[in-house]
């Protein structure tokens, strides 16, 4: 008798997904290290913390900062 093979539930990408610290992110998005300390404290955008290390995922980043732009409020009042 063969033992029964169990399939494993597919991986979930957001496992896969390489995280950024801090620096990499001021970087990428070309602002202060300070500000994304301060976005991170008021919890504006989401982020990983690993011990005492912050860590974020560029695409989870990437998809909050789209759907909180104001670039449709410029020039109004």
């Amino acid at each position: 008798m063969e033992p029964a093979i169990q399939k494993m539930p597919p991986v979930e990408t957001s496992l896969c997904r390489t995280l950024i610290d801090i620096e990499e992110l001021s970087n990428r998005l070309c602002i202060a290290k300070g500000t994304l300390y301060n976005w991170v404290y008021l919890r504006r955008i989401p982020f990983v913390k690993l011990g005492r290390a912050l860590r974020f995922d560029p695409l989870e980043i990437e998809r909050v900062l789209q759907a909180s732009s104001t670039l449709e409020e410029v020039g109004r009042r």
